[in-house]
């Protein structure tokens, strides 16, 4: 079972690190991922939900409602909703038997 589209609404730009002469240097045109999920920590904190410190919060990809899903690798800069560019500091899969069903991504 996927995520429901409806708590999908936003979209964020990925630009993932590439192997050049210099360290932190990252592809120059964005992949779009089209409905995901970012709930800030503030929100998250009022449930419960430890983040490590200095995360802004998460973002969640569904793997099939996600409009060109893909594993966001760590390190790669995150821009939600047209928004200022963040790090996806951590990258969590969780998978229902082989499958994956979503990621969930913690924004620095």
């Amino acid at each position: 079972m996927a995520i429901p589209i409806w708590l999908l609404p936003s979209e964020v730009a990925v630009r993932r690190p590439v192997d050049g002469d210099f360290s932190g240097e990252y592809e120059e045109q964005p992949t779009t991922i089209s409905n995901v999920r970012f709930d800030r920590a503030e929100a998250l904190a009022r449930r419960d939900w430890v983040l490590e410190e200095g995360a802004q919060g998460v973002l969640y990809v569904d793997a099939v409602n996600s409009g060109g899903a893909f594993e966001i690798p760590a390190g790669s800069l995150l821009s939600i909703d047209g928004g200022e560019w963040a790090t996806a500091s951590k990258v969590t899969p969780y998978r229902i038997e082989a499958d994956v069903h979503h990621w969930e991504v913690e924004v620095r």
